[in-house]
């Protein structure tokens, strides 16, 4: 039945002959194709060429912001430190001896021997 009917279409399109204005939109419809083809390619190169470039421009402000970040925890740091050490340096000016200082070194006997205590109590001795 099928092969039938391709051939009685076979037969009417022989009968009427091709037009050629029917003929040049073939074959402009062939051309069309290709050309949006290749503007679908072109397009979508642009649009992974963008991407790239966006990614590229993320990957960069993140490594700016962990910079300043890291900038700003050595800040914070030197700020904190700078009051700590003077404070060190005051006390152990304090505490340190002089020349005129006298020191007495005084040994303990064995028996005055400091025996350490634990910090938490068994719940057994309880």
């Amino acid at each position: 039945m099928k092969e039938r009917m391709r051939l009685e279409k076979e037969k009417k399109n022989e009968n009427k002959g091709v037009d050629l204005k029917v003929q040049q939109k073939r074959k402009h419809s062939e051309e069309d194709k290709e050309n949006q083809k290749k503007k679908k390619k072109k397009q979508e190169s642009t649009e992974s060429a963008k991407e790239k470039g966006q990614n590229a421009t993320n990957k960069e402000e993140k490594r700016k912001k962990k910079e300043q970040e890291q900038e700003r925890q050595r800040m914070m740091l030197d700020a904190r430190k700078a009051p700590a050490a003077s404070r060190w340096v005051a006390s152990t000016t304090a505490t340190t001896c002089t020349d005129d200082d006298e020191v007495t070194i005084v040994n303990d006997p064995p028996s005055a021997t400091i025996t350490p205590q634990p910090l938490r109590r068994n719940s057994s001795l309880n």
